[in-house]
């Protein structure tokens, strides 16, 4: 007996067109929240607005945000870890990982705050292909693990080195600084010859030194040349991205030492850009 059963061509239109309506983005599971301190808001397109919880699933394009005194870390499925700090906001735009091909690519941006980003195996089977984006740089990564901070408080770090030319064209909201921490024998990266391609306006800077760093100022202007951080600011960076959840590894908001916080910015800036003017201190260990 024949078991088939024959469709109608009307029927079978109908189900592509439903089929067409489901969001397969919305529905694609790219890792897990690894760590998660304090309040931190997952979001997307589709989803309101939720508590990060440790555990559960990142999906493609979710929008992250973290609130003051929180942290989170995502492990994606190819071992790569983001792990952003307080104020914090990012998304994944695309990822792509297969282990037995070379066609991957991972591509995020980050609107706002400090972050950590240590490569995973995509980068050892498509070094070219990964992309991070500021609202000022595009960072091409090349096997590494780095930091950044986008926002005002680039402008004090940097300052804290000297790193400031009081000429500048500030975006204050918007300057980013980048650090290249380097493979080490913790790094959890696949290139142990890993660095940093930072551009901006048509201009890039190759950060191949562990420590060194660049600052852009604004969207129009080029990345800096390459200096060095020092190893209180590396305490700094240190602070605002630890990660230590509670041991039933769930959403538990607790008090954290004063010194992880930023600093209150207090300056209004105007719109667009502005001089340098540094607006207050950062609490920095041994600084």
């Amino acid at each position: 007996m024949n078991n088939f059963k024959i469709f109608s061509p009307l029927f079978i239109f109908l189900l592509c067109i439903a089929s067409l309506s489901l969001p397969a983005s919305a529905q694609e599971q790219i890792g897990i929240n690894a760590a998660v301190k304090g309040n931190v808001l997952i979001s997307s397109e589709e989803r309101a607005a939720e508590q990060a919880l440790v555990n559960k699933p990142i999906f493609l394009r979710d929008q992250i945000e973290t609130a003051e005194h929180s942290t989170l870390q995502i492990l994606l499925k190819d071992e790569t870890t983001f792990t952003v700090g307080a104020k914090c906001q990012m998304q994944i735009d695309e990822f792509v990982y297969d282990p037995k091909k070379d066609n991957n690519r991972l591509t995020a941006r980050v609107n706002r705050g400090v972050f950590r980003f240590v490569s995973g195996r995509t980068s050892k089977r498509s070094p070219d292909n990964i992309t991070l984006n500021t609202p000022t740089a595009s960072l091409g990564i090349r096997g590494t693990m780095f930091e950044a901070i986008v926002g005002p408080e680039a402008l004090l770090c940097a300052e804290k080195v000297g790193a400031i030319n009081k000429s500048y064209a500030i975006d204050h909201n918007n300057s980013t600084l980048i650090v290249l921490r380097g493979p080490g024998g913790d790094a959890n990266t696949n290139d142990r010859l890993g660095r940093l391609e930072v551009t901006s306006a048509g201009e890039t800077v190759t950060l191949t030194e562990s420590g060194s760093a660049t600052l852009i100022t604004n969207r129009e202007a080029p990345p800096s040349a390459p200096f060095v951080i020092t190893e209180q600011l590396f305490g700094y960076f240190n602070l605002n991205l630890r990660t230590e959840p509670r041991g039933e590894l769930n959403y538990s908001p607790f008090e954290i030492d004063s010194r992880l916080l930023f600093p209150e910015i207090e300056i209004t800036y105007e719109e667009g850009l502005t001089p340098y003017d540094p607006a207050g201190e950062l609490d920095i260990p041994g600084g």
